[in-house]
């Protein structure tokens, strides 16, 4: 059956591959092998009869090469374990991710973590506002507030000319707008920040543009609201996969940035109200953010 061939197949190429990789670049003679591995010739001797038998492997004047299937199932199986141990490694904090998000295992590929750990928990929220003040550009996906001081960061890198464009979660944006923080009023009265709202993001997302025109993605994981950690990626994958989640988001967005303004006005908490955001209805879905426990930004 192919399911059996696969496990055949899969078992095998896990058990040979030490010896398929070093068949990659040039042929090998079997003492060769037997050196570079350490092994017995016996071993060599049925590890090369099995990668034939699969046509990975031909011989080839006196040695012994990969075909062009050995080198693909090769980088297959090291492209596959590459996820895995990602996945693994992240596991603890991608159960904080939302199910909606998206995220597949090629994401999460050449991922830094970097974990609010003691005995100094702020360094995550310090590397956050780093990545802030270096940056051409954010978009933002914002679910959760949990440091005071960013606020103030994310305000002067707006001012000195970043532009900050956020998806808060309605329950957050509501939240934020009744504060009345000065920091973020002078963002809203600047030229380069806009505020948007949205029910629910599935995750708190930056994708940041540097000035040198690269782009990376950076997932910040809270959990009760606390700063747990972020995972930051540069890689093709993940910013694809980022930057198509901002823009479902900001899509079903309407924008709020005129209630984060200073001075009193009432009305301009109007569109809170999803049913008065554009393309909203009396059959939009209720809210189901949250508004964190504090009040400043990220």
């Amino acid at each position: 059956m192919p399911g059996d061939l696969d496990r055949d197949v899969l078992e095998t190429l896990l058990q040979r591959s030490p010896v398929l990789r070093e068949l990659v670049d040039e042929p090998r003679r079997k003492p060769e092998l037997v050196s570079a591995l350490d092994v017995s010739r016996s071993t060599v001797d049925r590890a090369i009869r099995d990668l034939e038998g699969l046509d990975f492997a031909e011989r080839v004047d006196g040695g012994v090469r990969s075909t062009l299937a050995g080198r693909l199932a090769l980088d297959s199986l090291e492209e596959f374990a590459d996820r895995v141990g990602a996945t693994t490694a992240l596991s603890d904090m991608l159960r904080h991710v939302g199910p909606d998000s998206g995220l597949t295992p090629d994401v999460l590929v050449g991922s830094e973590l970097y974990l609010g750990e003691q005995p100094a928990p702020y360094q995550v929220a310090t590397r956050l506002e780093s990545i802030i003040e270096d940056a051409a550009s954010v978009r933002v996906l914002k679910s959760t507030i949990s440091n005071t001081g960013s606020v103030e960061v994310i305000a002067d890198a707006v001012v000195d000319g970043t532009e900050f464009e956020v998806v808060y979660e309605l329950d957050l944006a509501r939240f934020l707008a009744q504060d009345r923080d000065e920091a973020r009023a002078r963002m809203a009265e600047s030229d380069g920040y806009r505020a948007f709202c949205v029910e629910e993001v599935p995750c708190d997302l930056l994708v940041v543009d540097r000035h040198d025109g690269e782009t990376f993605v950076v997932i910040v994981v809270y959990d009760d609201d606390v700063l747990r950690g972020m995972i930051l990626n540069e890689g093709e994958a993940a910013v694809a996969w980022g930057e198509d989640l901002y823009e479902r988001c900001r899509r079903s967005a309407w924008e709020i940035t005129p209630a984060f303004g200073g001075g009193d006005a009432p009305d301009e908490l109007a569109p809170f109200n999803p049913d008065d955001g554009p393309g909203r209805g009396a059959d939009s879905p209720g809210s189901a953010g949250r508004a964190g426990d504090s009040a400043g930004e990220e």
